[in-house]
């Protein structure tokens, strides 16, 4: 199941405006992004993960994501313990090369900022319909073509990841199996008779598309209505205010801690 597919489920976070969601994620990627303090940023991703919990977002999400993060995790703390530049305190010695204790604290930051912004992203688009999502949108006075294109795009990802999956099923029955293929067979002649078919059944629909939307005078300079009403109710601005208090304690124990505490100047916090 994509991370941008919309899944129905009787929740708060489904509850909630999609201008109160995006709100949270802004303000979550922008603390991710204001500190390197692990200890910070290791409070966002837990934080996540709890919202994960009360929107039901099914645990497979997780188990996909938690694959990328962890091959993430393995290049970041692999260079920066070896590469960081204000590495002091040496680990271990390989060849002529120092692991630092700075580099290995920096890689686990860098993982956990690229946790916390990855894990945000289900929270509004699998707990949000794409029509609620492109009213909300409008709301904030963006550009309708920009709109409808971020919408399309949306619609489109699980649209290719489910095509893909019915080509690679029908290919299986004619006995042509990726899984049964060394790495070098599915270079040379594994994928061929899979993106083919993908690339113009895409084709195809966006054709079909194209003509949808401009039978219904797409670009009219007319003002546009919306099925979805997007309003604020009482649990949305308690979710803001929240949201508001959170993130205004992580910056004030950033300042304390200091946006590198743990990463620079470990010498410090260990002797």
């Amino acid at each position: 199941m994509s991370v941008l597919q919309f899944i129905n489920k009787e929740t708060t976070i489904h509850r909630l405006s999609p201008l109160t969601k995006v709100f949270m994620l802004l303000s979550l990627f922008a603390i991710s992004l204001y500190s390197y303090n692990l200890a910070v940023l290791m409070v966002i991703v837990v934080s996540v993960l709890t919202l994960w919990a009360i929107a039901r977002i099914p645990l497979r999400n997780l188990k996909m994501a938690g694959a990328v993060l962890v091959g993430m995790m393995v290049l970041f703390v692999f260079f920066n313990g070896f590469f960081y530049y204000f590495g002091e305190t040496p680990l271990f010695t390989l060849y002529k090369w120092t692991f630092t204790v700075e580099g290995l604290f920096f890689g686990f930051a860098m993982t956990a900022k690229v946790a916390a912004v990855i894990l945000s992203i289900p929270i509004l688009t699998m707990t949000t319909p794409v029509s609620k999502f492109m009213a909300a949108l409008a709301k904030l006075k963006l550009p309708y073509k920009f709109i409808f294109a971020f919408g399309t795009a949306m619609r489109f990802v699980p649209l290719v990841q489910e095509t893909y999956t019915a080509i690679q099923d029908a290919q299986k029955l004619r006995a042509h199996n990726l899984d049964e293929m060394n790495i070098i067979n599915r270079i040379r002649h594994g994928f061929i008779p899979i993106v083919i078919p993908l690339f113009l059944s895409l084709l195809r629909k966006t054709q079909d598309m194209d003509i949808a939307i401009e039978s219904r005078a797409f670009g009219a300079p007319i003002k546009r209505t919306y099925l979805e009403s997007i309003q604020l109710q009482s649990v949305d601005i308690l979710f803001i205010t929240a949201t508001l208090l959170f993130c205004s304690s992580l910056i004030v124990t950033s300042k304390i801690l200091g946006l590198e505490a743990g990463l620079a100047g470990i010498n410090e916090l260990i002797y």
